[in-house]
């Protein structure tokens, strides 16, 4: 998922992605039928969509770049396979009321070096409006630096920055301001292993791309 993150696409990454989905895929029948109504197989079926969606945005870009033979063969499957993974998806939910929704995109971008950036507006009595973007060496917001990859919104691409809507969860107050984060645990966000911002105080969360 690195050279994805970083935007290097002269790689094998869209064929390992395909196969990586489709062994979520193919796992959906090994459950037995009595469960396949289930939440079970839409969250295999999510896995893999997320797999399936990093894997066309790769072999799209490789294959504006680069001209490799096969490649338009494997963007095939790829569609193929997409269509398969949304049978078992019954829903896309915009919205999600954990912070779940969103932190995985953001683990994806993280697990490398790194510094984020969090601004946390507030917008009325409980909603807020949370803005994530990544950093250089110099603190300087990296344009098309995030990585947005979420199957729930059947989305992904490259964008300067990740906007997010919010409601408060709880009477808590929450503190307005900007936030550098190299980690995240729990619903925490971390710099140098100092808690700086805790996302579990904000129950419902909209993404918007």
């Amino acid at each position: 998922i690195k050279s994805l993150v970083d935007g290097e696409f002269n790689n094998k990454f869209a064929d390992i992605a395909l196969r990586r989905g489709n062994i979520e895929l193919e796992y959906i029948s090994t459950i037995d039928k009595k469960f396949r109504d289930m939440l079970l197989p839409q969250e295999r079926a999510l896995r893999a969509l997320k797999y399936y969606n990093e894997a066309k945005y790769a072999i799209t870009k490789r294959m504006e770049l680069y001209d490799y033979y096969g490649d338009a063969s494997v963007a095939a499957s790829i569609d193929n396979a997409i269509a398969k993974a949304k049978q078992y998806i019954k829903s896309s939910p915009r919205k999600k009321s954990t912070f779940q929704f969103i932190e995985d995109a953001l683990r994806d971008n993280i697990r490398f070096e790194g510094k984020f950036k969090l601004t946390v507006t507030k917008l009325s009595d409980e909603k807020y409006k949370l803005i994530f973007s990544r950093l250089d060496d110099r603190e300087r917001i990296v344009p098309n630096g995030m990585l947005v990859s979420i199957p729930e919104l059947d989305v992904c691409t490259h964008r300067t920055k990740l906007c997010v809507y919010a409601e408060a969860l709880s009477e808590d107050e929450i503190k307005c301001g900007s936030y550098i984060f190299d980690h995240i645990e729990q619903d925490n966000l971390y710099y140098e292993d100092k808690l700086v911002f805790f996302a579990g105080s904000l129950g419902i969360f909209s993404v918007y791309r």
